[in-house]
């Protein structure tokens, strides 16, 4: 029963319910804002592979476009990564994952943006494949990162970075480990198993957009992503500007169930704007924003010891979490992942080790 002015006991209405059952709420997708060019990316097909020839000239030339952005125009500021910094905002001179963003076109519209797009050439040497965690961790697995290229990000305080080969981050947990092998063996009850779950598209009615506008002092950027002030930190960050001179605008969002979370159209439609010296609009189609954002797929080897009458021993785990070609969020999935394995029981011995993978 509700008392007093308290909501309890009360069905309260959803702030945004009426503006989106009426239709009146504007989603990213579509505002307009003065002077707005129509921003389309182009996207390797495969899945590894060095950039042998790039020729923009023919959509440069195309009546109507504005700008055409390749790596050779961003390679000076344009890495980022929350973690790592190891991701180019398009591809410089290698690509590392299907539909990794090779080019991009600002145009007057649509239209003429898709034109230009088809008038890129690319061609690609293909590379040695690395599509699972077993072939990335394999000892002769070509490296996909030169660890001397990769920085530390705005959360170098994660604990355990030390990228090597083809893992980017590793944590862990010990507790008495070295009791661990003995209470195992005097358990009367050891569960033991292999766990797997497959990356996923976290699918929402609502693909990725972002519009962005260049201003000597400063950035403005309209987008639908899920953390407004880790998206505003990693922007000024990586385009030279203080927090304060980075204004990140989220209007409704159509859902994201993690698909929208950290930074990831934002440096391109920024980049490209810069260019274009106007703002610019980029807003991903869904087959788009199933190779722009994925959960981690993962392997899990999990013991558990226990007594006959159900009291908790100890507990082994080792797992891996494929990050795919960049860092992302991954470090910050592989931490909470180890924490979560012990659950909210009492343990003696506890230990967890885990690792993010890059794979293509």
């Amino acid at each position: 029963m509700s008392t007093g002015t308290s909501g309890i006991g009360q069905s309260v209405s959803r702030v945004d319910a009426r503006p989106k059952v009426t239709g009146v709420a504007q989603f990213t997708g579509d505002l307009v804002i003065p002077g707005m060019l129509q921003g389309k990316v182009l996207r390797s097909p495969l899945a590894h592979a060095r950039i042998t020839h790039l020729d923009t000239s023919a959509a440069e030339a195309l009546p109507g476009v504005v700008a055409v952005m390749t790596g050779k125009d961003i390679a000076g500021d344009g890495f980022y990564g929350h973690a790592v910094k190891d991701r180019p905002i398009v591809a410089v001179d290698r690509v590392r994952f299907a539909g990794e963003p090779v080019a991009a076109v600002a145009a007057v519209d649509e239209a003429t943006a898709l034109e230009a797009l088809d008038l890129i050439q690319v061609d690609y040497e293909p590379l040695p494949l690395v599509d699972t965690m077993e072939k990335a961790l394999a000892a002769d697995a070509p490296r996909l990162h030169e660890v001397e290229g990769l920085e530390l990000g705005l959360f170098h305080g994660l604990g355990g970075f030390r990228p090597f080969d083809n893992v980017c981050y590793y944590h862990k947990i010990r507790k008495d480990e070295e009791r661990l092998d003995a209470v195992f063996a005097q358990a009367d009850i050891v569960v033991e198993g292999e766990y797997t779950f497959p990356a996923i598209y976290q699918y929402s009615m609502e693909p990725h957009a972002t519009v962005a506008r260049w201003e000597p002092d400063g950035i403005t950027v309209w987008s639908n992503c899920q953390h407004p002030y880790l998206v505003r930190a990693e922007l000024a960050d990586v385009f030279g500007f203080t927090p304060a001179e980075v204004r990140v605008v989220v209007s409704y969002l159509g859902g994201g169930f993690g698909s929208k979370s950290y930074t990831k159209m934002e440096p391109l439609a920024v980049a490209l704007a810069r260019q274009a010296g106007r703002p610019v609009r980029i807003a991903n189609r869904v087959d788009e924003s199933m190779v722009t954002s994925r959960r981690h797929n993962m392997t899990c080897k999990m013991r558990t010891a226990a007594t006959a009458d159900g009291e908790l021993l100890a507990r082994d785990v080792q797992m891996w979490l494929d990050t795919g070609a960049y860092a992302d969020n991954g470090p910050r999935v592989v931490a909470t992942a180890a924490d979560a394995a012990p659950g909210p029981y009492r343990w003696g011995p506890v230990r967890v080790d885990a690792w993010g993978v890059y794979t293509n």
